[in-house]
């Protein structure tokens, strides 16, 4: 399950992370051609549950996914 925040910056919580997914979930998409819309959405509260699907889609773990989002430029 994702964490409530992330262990290297607790001013990232996960609220913060989701609001940000919503901004970028079309560029992310545009990013990475393999994965499909059922891969990108979520519903409240399993916002992990979509990661760990992008993950095994890219091949990478869900932290790096996170981190990505995190650091995704707007």
């Amino acid at each position: 399950m994702i964490p409530d925040k992330f262990p290297e910056d607790d001013n990232f919580d996960l609220d913060r992370l989701e609001q940000k997914w919503n901004k970028i979930s079309v560029a992310y998409r545009d990013q990475y051609p393999e994965l499909k819309e059922d891969d990108l959405t979520y519903r409240q509260g399993e916002f992990d549950l979509m990661t760990e699907r992008i993950a095994k889609k890219t091949n990478r773990n869900r932290e790096s996914i996170w981190k990505e989002i995190r650091n995704w430029e707007i």
